[in-house]
């Protein structure tokens, strides 16, 4: 299968974050959590005498999960950065594999918005599996949205969810999410997404 640079933009601290997946509940129990502190560090596409157009730099936060600051340059502002996202990453496992649970925080809304604007904000869950960390590259695969769109429109009892301005929300209770991801594991994800180990 090809790899290619993920297609998930995060320019977003809210639940719908746009081409990925959100959950209103998350995707592991707290027994499923585990570490791998290869994750920490600086990491974007490959793009050679440039800067990434996107890049997430995980850091050690607390004991069950680590702080993800994403980042973009300013285009008005050329050598200069803009930070577009953080969420708290959780690696776990889900059966044999390897998973990435982010989850918005809101400290970024709070800058932007109105006290009464943010209570309408919902920070979702969003599902990565994890194919390889290592000191190269960080490699994920997203659910494949429409996949899953299409499956629940013929099988709407097989999990929870909604539709909101025709956009797909999982609403099911963590065991019933892990139950399904579980069963439908071969066709249940995307292409594999590489991101590079950027250097300091």
């Amino acid at each position: 299968m090809k790899t290619k640079a993920l297609p998930c933009l995060l320019a977003a601290s809210i639940i719908l974050i746009a081409g990925c997946l959100p959950s209103l509940h998350p995707f592991y129990t707290s027994k499923d959590l585990i570490k791998d502190d290869r994750l920490i560090g600086a990491f974007g596409e490959d793009k050679p005498e440039s800067q990434p157009d996107e890049t997430w730099t995980f850091s050690a936060a607390d004991e069950d999960f680590y702080q993800l600051e994403m980042s973009a340059p300013k285009k008005e502002e050329p050598g200069k950065i803009n930070v577009v996202g953080r969420m708290e990453a959780r690696l776990f496992k889900l059966g044999k594999q390897t998973c990435l649970d982010l989850k918005p925080t809101h400290d970024l809304l709070e800058n932007e918005f109105s006290g009464w604007y943010q209570t309408s904000f919902i920070a979702g869950h969003v599902l990565f599996k994890v194919l390889k960390i290592d000191d190269q590259a960080l490699t994920l695969s997203r659910p494949d949205y429409e996949w899953i769109s299409k499956h629940l429109e013929k099988n709407p009892g097989a999990l929870a969810h909604k539709r909101d301005d025709g956009r797909l929300i999982l609403t099911d209770s963590t065991a019933r999410l892990q139950a399904f991801f579980l069963k439908h594991d071969k066709e249940i994800w995307g292409d594999p997404g590489k991101m590079v180990r950027l250097k300091n």
